[in-house]
């Protein structure tokens, strides 16, 4: 059971235990334990906090997760888990302004045991609304999650973007998801990009002309998408950086 017994304002009351530590590539903060959650001693198992790990499976940012232990899965795997206010009630609703103002500076506090800066992802906008300004004047890179109750191609786009903020490496579309190799084996991708299923066959063909592919692959893939830039979510594929220069490319 992920509890702790913690006091607030001189009473002592049992709420989620916090799964923070250093080396986490983000962590994910709510606006407040759900009393749902509280009871069954994990992140999100209420009515909407079910939605919030389904998202998550779904668009592959963290793999199938055991139902009921996910947070603990997903601690393990470099995600952690925070809220804003620690008091768990039925609803956030319940919660005061003054309650969410005063938690900012704590929170920012808490984040800060970790020793380094993680990709912040706020799960609810109230959450992001009182305390992103002040992480974001810490240092930490703001990221959010879409609405509970997003529309569905709404919460493709979002949860794509947050994807590939999370992992800039991954190219995901509705066909595939694969991810970039290192620089050592760029021609097997570029290979890939040009001739498909071809590629395994020429691959002990083309080492000698890698220069030139490469330059080609800068200058001819998705040349419309470049001129649109990165910022918009569209059908069949994701624009993404690639390499160390400012080449994209365009997965279909």
């Amino acid at each position: 059971m992920a509890t702790e017994e913690i006091v607030l304002n001189g009473k002592r009351i049992l709420t989620l235990r916090e799964l923070l530590r250093p080396g986490l590539s983000a962590i994910f903060v709510g606006v407040n334990p759900a009393n749902t959650s509280v009871q069954m001693g994990h992140y999100y198992q209420g009515r909407i906090g079910r939605r919030f790990w389904k998202r998550l499976q779904k668009h592959h940012i963290v793999p199938v997760l055991t139902t009921g232990q996910e947070d603990d899965e997903a601690f393990l795997r470099g995600f952690g888990f925070a809220d804003l206010v620690r008091r768990p009630t039925k609803s956030a609703r319940e919660l005061l302004t003054e309650e969410k103002l005063a938690a900012v500076s704590d929170l920012r506090a808490r984040l800060s045991t970790t020793g380094d800066r993680p990709a912040i992802v706020f799960v609810f906008t109230e959450a992001r609304k009182f305390a992103k300004a002040e992480l974001e004047q810490a240092g930490y890179r703001v990221l959010e999650m879409p609405a509970p109750f997003a529309g569905r191609k709404d919460v493709d786009c979002a949860m794509g973007q947050l994807k590939r903020a999370l992992n800039p490496r991954v190219i995901s579309g509705p066909r595939s998801t694969f991810t970039i190799p290192s620089a050592s084996d760029n021609f097997e991708y570029l290979l890939r990009v040009y001739f498909g299923s071809e590629s395994d066959r020429l691959s002990s063909c083309v080492r000698p002309g890698l220069p030139r592919l490469q330059q080609d692959a800068s200058r001819n893939l998705a040349p419309r998408e470049r001129r649109r830039g990165s910022s918009s979510c569209f059908q069949g594929g994701a624009i993404i950086p690639h390499g160390t220069g400012a080449q994209q490319a365009r997965y279909l």
